[in-house]
């Protein structure tokens, strides 16, 4: 096979897939740093307003990995049927980052709700 037949098959992710790939790792990032701050501030003592803070940044990037994680799924699953499951992989991962956006952002409001009284 000729190496142009080759590279007219290879298909490249779209611009769009690539940006809500690394924004959902971003975010994926920036939650679970977030979360340790918070464990970390219970035992060492922070003050009460600093771990408000960090419940609200820990709901507010849960929600946004949440968002990035469904839209890498539908647009995974649009690329499954286009491509024929050349995406299957990132699929799977994006359903568990959204799964995991969306209990800390639960977890992080449940926490808030018991903290106010």
């Amino acid at each position: 096979m000729k190496l142009s037949k080759i590279l007219k098959k290879s298909v490249k992710k779209p611009l769009v897939a690539i940006l809500v790939e690394r924004a959902s790792f971003f975010f994926l990032i920036m939650s679970l740093l977030a979360a340790g701050l918070y464990i970390l501030g219970n035992f060492n003592g922070f003050t009460d307003g600093t771990q408000r803070l960090l419940l609200r940044v820990i709901s507010a990037t849960g929600i946004c990995l949440f968002l990035f994680g469904a839209v890498g799924l539908i647009l995974d699953l649009f690329m499954i049927f286009r491509v024929k499951l050349t995406y299957a992989g990132g699929f799977v991962l994006y359903a568990i980052v959204g799964g995991i956006g969306a209990v800390i952002t639960v977890a992080a409001i449940f926490i808030q709700t018991l903290a106010v009284g």
